[in-house]
């Protein structure tokens, strides 16, 4: 891990420690949830959660606030990965939904959830903070008691978003295959292409399949 700041990025973790303070204090202050805020770390499998009083911090960085009440937990993170805001709902201490689900599933305005990815700016950040503490205000009854139709909706809802990003990691692997094989059949390299295409099946694109018969003539028939 390299240890510095990130001069143009060195707002951000203040802002986003400071301001999720200010903007998630109602969850202490008017429901009795514990803070628990810092860096997250990972140490021998184990989760560390250091505490952020403008040291040094290690990049990239993966900043948390979460808040714990009984078996409830809320999670927001950070970090600079992706730069994108995310918040998580633990309504046990194994079951987890992301804000955006149960919101949606409670059929409720979901404050544009889906629109903070890649604040790269404190005045981004700001703003997304804001949105998630509207969506905790207005819906703070669903996280802490929900419903279990609601429950259940959100579940539907996780399992159908897992299924289609399955379905496009799929797609994209089928999609780099058929760029692998158009390089091959470029180079006349019937046997790669043929290694490459065959194992896809009924998968393969109609402009794959052409080239496999093709492949498949010239490398049957000799032409390697």
């Amino acid at each position: 891990m390299q240890k510095k700041k990130v001069r143009d990025f060195e707002v951000l973790l203040p802002c986003f420690f400071e301001q999720g303070d200010q903007s998630f204090s109602f969850l202490t202050d008017d429901h009795g949830f514990k803070p628990v805020h810092g860096l997250v770390t990972y140490q021998a499998g184990r989760k560390i959660i250091t505490p952020f009083k403008g040291q040094d911090y290690d990049v990239p960085f993966f900043a948390l606030l979460r808040f714990e009440k009984g078996m409830n937990a809320i999670e927001i993170s950070y970090g600079d990965l992706d730069y994108y805001l995310e918040a998580n709902i633990y309504i046990d201490l194994y079951e987890r939904f992301s804000l955006s689900d149960l919101v949606q599933a409670s059929m409720q305005d979901d404050f544009g959830l889906e629109n903070i990815g890649y604040l790269t700016n404190q005045k981004d950040l700001m703003s997304s903070l804001n949105i998630l503490n509207k969506a905790l205000l207005r819906n703070i009854d669903l996280f802490v008691n929900p419903d279990p139709r609601i429950v259940e909706r959100a579940k539907k809802m996780r399992s159908k978003r897992l299924e289609q990003s399955v379905k496009e990691q799929h797609r994209r692997y089928i999609q780099i295959m058929s760029e692998k094989a158009a390089e091959a059949f470029a180079q006349k390299d019937y046997k790669t292409v043929i290694m490459i295409l065959r194992p896809l099946g009924e998968e393969l694109y109609p402009a794959d399949r052409k080239k496999l018969k093709i492949a498949m003539d010239q490398f049957l028939g000799g032409d390697t």
